[in-house]
C-alpha cells in the first residue's frame, strides 16, 4: 500500500503567516500554481489552511478589497491533518468525508507539506503503473514475449516506447511526467 511518505519528497510547503493580506495569499497560490497553503504561527505552529475556495467565496463573491483583509480573517481553522506514515487510501477517505481538497500532512506537530487530491492521484496512477509495469516484464521475461509500453509526457505529449518507466521527458526536460497510455505485446 501507498504510503504519504513515498510521496511527499516532490512535494514542497508553501505557507503564510496569519498576517498575510489575501492579495498576497492569493499571488503565491497562483505563482507557485497551488490550490491551498497552510497558516503557520510566529512559533512554527499549523494554524489554519487558507483555499482558492476561501477566496472566492470570501473576497470575490462578497466584492471585498484582498489588500484589506488578512489571512486569518477567512482561514480555515477546523483544519483535518493526517500523519506523514498514513496511507494514500486513508488520506482520500478524510477527503471524502470532510469534503476538502487539502490536507497538511504532519510528523507530530510539524506540518512537512501540504497534500492535495491531485497530489494523491498522481501518485496512485504512477504506482499502479509502475506495479503493471513491472509485472509485464517479469511475464514477458518468462514467457519470451516482446512487450513494448507506451509512455506520454504529461506537460509536453511527448511519447516514448520503453519497458520502464521514463525518468525524464527528452523533449521538455519534466521529472516523472510520464504516464502509460498503450502496451503492445508481440
Amino acid at each position: 500500500m501507498l504510503k504519504i511518505i513515498d510521496i511527499i519528497p516532490s512535494l514542497q510547503l508553501w505557507a503564510v503567516h496569519p498576517d498575510t493580506t489575501l492579495l498576497e495569499a492569493a499571488r503565491i497560490m497562483n505563482e507557485a500554481d497551488i490550490g491551498a497553503l497552510a497558516v503557520i504561527n510566529d512559533y512554527g505552529q499549523l494554524i489554519g489552511i487558507i483555499t482558492e475556495r476561501d477566496l472566492i467565496r470570501r473576497v470575490l463573491v462578497q466584492s471585498a478589497d484582498p489588500n484589506d483583509i488578512r489571512v486569518d480573517a477567512v482561514m480555515t481553522r477546523d483544519v483535518e491533518v493526517i500523519d506523514k506514515d498514513a496511507s494514500t487510501l486513508q488520506a482520500l477517505e478524510k477527503m471524502t468525508r470532510r469534503r476538502c481538497r487539502h490536507l497538511p500532512v504532519m510528523d507530530g506537530d510539524k506540518v512537512m507539506t501540504m497534500l492535495s487530491v491531485k497530489d494523491l492521484l498522481r501518485a496512485e496512477l504512477k504506482h499502479r503503473e509502475q506495479v503493471m509495469a513491472d509485472a509485464i516484464r517479469i511475464l514477458s521475461a518468462e514467457s519470451r514475449l516482446s512487450v513494448t509500453m507506451l509512455w506520454r509526457c504529461n506537460r509536453c505529449g511527448e511519447r516514448m516506447g520503453s519497458v520502464d518507466h521514463p525518468k525524464t521527458c527528452p523533449h521538455c526536460r519534466a521529472e516523472n511526467s510520464f504516464h502509460l497510455v498503450d502496451i503492445t505485446i508481440e
